[in-house]
């Protein structure tokens, strides 16, 4: 099922970022943060000089970043202003679509809320699109 219109013609790809119990709130052309890592705790034993112990730590999610969408509806602005506590963290799910609107790639993430919207940044002396950039920190990546 694709989430985008009949009528959204993507350039080559887009970004939609779905929002538990809300639905859609924007398309981006851009996305990084798409990322996982875990803490290596380095544990030198007493009497081994001869090796370090590289061991696993925690595991932590850099911030999403999404950008150069720019979309009519204000859901976006209205999820921003009503994630100011813990209780109203939500599950975002964001799709990879190609050209044509078929879905790629998707993924979820637990407890997110976003933490910086800039735009929109328009230069009325060109024909660019208007773009604007979405920040979401989150509590991890579920299986979507």
């Amino acid at each position: 099922m694709s989430l985008l219109p009949h009528q959204e013609l993507l350039p080559r790809h887009a970004f939609a970022v779905e929002i538990s119990g809300i639905g859609p709130v924007g398309y981006f052309l851009s996305c990084s943060g798409l990322e996982l890592e875990i803490e290596v705790l380095s544990y030198a034993e007493g009497g081994n000089n001869e090796q370090v112990h590289q061991l696993p730590g925690r595991l932590s999610y850099p911030p999403l970043t999404l950008s150069n969408g720019m979309t009519k509806s204000k859901t976006l602005a209205e999820w921003f202003n009503k994630t100011r506590s813990a209780a109203d963290r939500q599950e975002v799910t964001i799709t990879l679509f190609l050209e044509g609107g078929d879905a790629e790639r998707k993924w979820t993430f637990a407890d997110a809320f976003p933490t910086r919207w800039t735009g929109p940044t328009l230069d009325t002396g060109s024909s660019d699109l208007a773009t604007e950039t979405l920040t979401i920190v989150h509590g991890g990546l579920k299986e979507a």
